[in-house]
C-alpha cells in the first residue's frame, strides 16, 4: 500500500497522524517522532551554519531592508502605545 489514499497525495510521514484509526497502519512513536526530530535537527544545522558563516551583516552602519525597518518601526510604536496607556501623570 502506498502513501496515496483518496484524491489527494499525503506525505508518508503524515500518514500515521491522519489515518491513525486505520487497521493497516502501524502508528508508533517512531513513525511520528523521528521525522519531526529529523526536521528539527536539520533546521538547527542550517541555523548554526548560517550563524557560523557570518553571512548576515549585523553592523549598525548598514541600513535594514525596507520591510525589516517597517516591521521594527511598527513593533516599536505598538509597544510604546500599549505601555503608554498604563503610565499615570505625576501630581504636582
Amino acid at each position: 500500500m502506498g502513501a496515496f489514499r483518496g484524491n489527494a497525495p499525503l506525505p508518508l510521514f503524515l500518514y500515521p497522524l491522519v489515518h491513525a484509526n486505520d487497521r493497516d497502519v502501524d502508528v508508533t512513536t517512531a513513525n511520528v517522532l523521528l521525522p519531526v526530530l529529523g526536521a528539527g535537527v536539520c533546521l538547527l544545522g542550517l541555523l548554526a551554519g548560517s550563524i557560523r558563516s557570518g553571512g548576515y551583516d549585523v553592523a549598525a552602519d548598514v541600513p535594514h531592508w525596507q520591510v525589516t525597518a517597517e516591521l521594527l518601526g511598527t513593533l516599536r510604536n505598538r509597544s510604546i502605545e500599549v505601555r503608554a496607556r498604563r503610565v499615570q501623570a505625576r501630581a504636582r
